[in-house]
């Protein structure tokens, strides 16, 4: 056999493994969650919240906040975050709803802040 094709072959190979390993670890960099105990408070100065446990067909529990503004409320925001921490760091953010007299939902994916269950694209867009 040829060397440029044995060191061909050597090269598909490693870029196989690579790529199947990276599959599998792949929430590991996609996904950076915080925990919260389940006896975490929100606080969020100058802001009414209300905390809700959504519980899923498949027994995971989702946490969210609904922040409500001061006046009656014109309509609802889903507020949908990115990969990373919990609502406990995203919640200074519903001040720019609240203000103008919108009602903003935050909820957490499975895994971060007190929701429970095991994490994946395909649930986290279930559960979404």
């Amino acid at each position: 056999m040829p060397y440029w094709l044995y060191l061909l072959l050597i090269i598909l190979a490693i870029y196989l493994i690579a790529s199947i390993v990276l599959y599998y670890i792949q929430d590991y960099f996609l996904f950076k969650p915080e925990k919260l105990s389940n006896y975490f408070h929100f606080y969020y100065e100058n802001q009414e919240t209300e905390e809700y446990n959504l519980e899923t067909r498949d027994g995971a529990v989702i946490n969210g906040l609904l922040f409500k503004p001061k006046n009656e409320s014109k309509g609802v925001v889903l507020y949908i975050k990115e990969n990373s921490k919990s609502i406990k760091g995203w919640g200074k953010f519903a001040v720019d709803f609240t203000r103008h007299d919108y009602s903003i939902l935050m909820v957490d994916y499975r895994g971060f802040g007190k929701s429970t269950g095991r994490r994946s694209q395909k649930a986290i867009k279930r559960d979404l």
